[in-house]
């Protein structure tokens, strides 16, 4: 896997926000240190004053499981009909 890369928005340091993003972070991380078959994450965290998401793990595995939730889970779905109408505009 390779190296993570953390990239925080400034004046993000210190909030709740990002305090939480990272602790799932760094947990995502110690789980794969642990096991060989690993996980491949995606959060998308976000507040009134901006993001705090990250990704852990294979672009490919993460596409995969995105629209396989789609499929089954209307929430995904909408997520992803956003998506694209945005990326149209």
């Amino acid at each position: 896997m390779k190296k993570p890369e953390i990239i925080i928005e400034k004046g993000r340091e210190k909030d709740e926000l990002h305090a939480l993003s990272y602790e799932f972070f760094d947990a995502v991380n110690e789980y794969n240190k642990e096991h060989t078959d690993q996980a491949h994450v995606v959060v998308l965290a976000c507040d009134s004053k901006g993001g705090a998401s990250f990704m852990v793990g294979d672009t490919e595995m993460c596409v995969k499981e995105f629209c396989e939730s789609a499929v089954r889970h209307k929430g995904f779905l909408d997520l992803l009909k956003g998506i694209l109408d945005k990326l149209q505009d």
